[in-house]
């Protein structure tokens, strides 16, 4: 059997498991209730949860002594009599939770409040900033319901002023543990210690990350009316509306280079008589 030992025909076997495990729960609870013709209330609290873990494990090995198995079990060796085999592996995992809740209360469909709110953590975050508030608010009056409105309940068929205040967060950043501070270990290109073939291996520490990296926060300010006339034929919706976003989770402003060399010098002395 010829064995390639190098490019596209390298004679060499890979092999990887990975594990995946999800568990996710929600639980909550609705509430609904009307006094005295007039007043109309709801409302919903809840509590959702949600864990990730991943693990990989890989093999490799080459110069397979036979054309037509595949295991790891037959992985040969090289001509100066090494097996050559590698291994690799890793593992992550993130987590969330989170409250949310809602209220709404109308009166004789006039007069329209919600307000609801969500208080969100992520292990994406360090320990002193995982937790978020993100609260929402609406008010409506639907003026066609009052009765000094009843004149034009021919034309009109619904009016409605509302104004609303919501806040979502976000914590999708670059990877599991952005807060940190990463090493990663890596092989020399040239350099070994002793008389094996392995490479020396060298260690590096990633760029430095904000100590109080947190939830990324959108809010949305919105202002409108709904008319609608004519038996319904007619239907004029009009919105307008301010949002920002604090806290934006984005690459940070690039620090100036800072380099140090330390010479060291050995043997060098003037002796004079």
């Amino acid at each position: 059997m010829r064995i390639i030992a190098t490019g596209a025909g390298l004679n060499k076997l890979s092999e990887s498991v990975n594990t995946r495990n999800y568990y996710s729960a929600n639980v909550f609870a609705n509430y609904e209730d009307a006094f005295g013709e007039a007043h109309h209330v709801t409302g919903v609290v809840g509590f959702n949860y949600e864990r990730m873990y991943l693990k990989n494990v890989s093999a490799a090995g080459q110069n397979l002594t036979s054309t037509s198995l595949d295991d790891l079990d037959l992985v040969g060796q090289n001509a100066e009599g090494e097996v050559l085999t590698e291994v690799g592996g890793g593992q992550s995992e993130y987590a969330l939770a989170g409250f949310f809740g809602r209220v709404n209360y109308d009166y004789k469909g006039r007069y329209l409040f919600e307000a609801s709110g969500r208080y969100d953590g992520t292990s994406r975050f360090a320990a002193g900033s995982r937790w978020g508030f993100f609260p929402s608010g609406s008010v409506g009056w639907r003026i066609s319901e009052e009765p000094f409105f009843k004149p034009l309940s021919g034309y009109v068929d619904n009016l409605k002023l509302r104004a609303s205040f919501g806040s979502l967060g976000n914590q999708n950043v670059s990877s599991y543990y952005t807060y940190m501070r990463l090493i990663s270990v890596s092989d020399f290109a040239g350099f070994t210690f002793g008389e094996g073939s392995s490479m020396a291996k060298y260690a590096t520490l990633g760029a430095p990350v904000a100590s109080d990296l947190t939830w990324e926060t959108s809010q949305q300010w919105d202002f409108g009316f709904d008319l609608t006339m004519l038996k319904n034929r007619l239907n004029i919706t009009v919105d307008g509306y301010v949002r920002n976003t604090l806290n934006m989770l984005t690459d940070g402003v690039k620090l100036p280079l800072l380099r140090a060399a330390v010479y060291i010098a050995a043997g060098l002395s003037t002796i004079s008589n």
